[in-house]
């Protein structure tokens, strides 16, 4: 099952005046799902590696999922165990 961006938990003009609607809507909208498509995009690419035996790829995917998962964390995608997260 892919990974999907979350509501926000609030309205998007919530920060208003600190942050504005435009800027949390492209935050989340696109910056956001950007991170989340990657990821996506990425696990079926590690799952192909993985059925071809490529190490070396299996190993680069698993940096970038790392990445993704560091940088999402499970504020932004809750559905990821906490020690997903973690580095090491």
């Amino acid at each position: 099952m892919p990974f999907q961006l979350p509501d926000l938990p609030y309205p998007y003009d919530a920060l208003e005046p600190y942050c504005d609607e435009v800027t949390v809507r492209l935050h989340h909208d696109v910056h956001h799902k950007a991170y989340v498509d990657e990821l996506n995009k990425t696990e079926g690419k590690l799952a192909e590696a993985r059925a071809k035996g490529d190490f070396t790829l299996i190993k680069h995917r698993e940096r970038v999922i790392t990445l993704n998962l560091r940088c999402l964390g499970t504020r932004l995608l809750p559905q990821i165990p906490k020690q997903a997260c973690k580095l090491g």
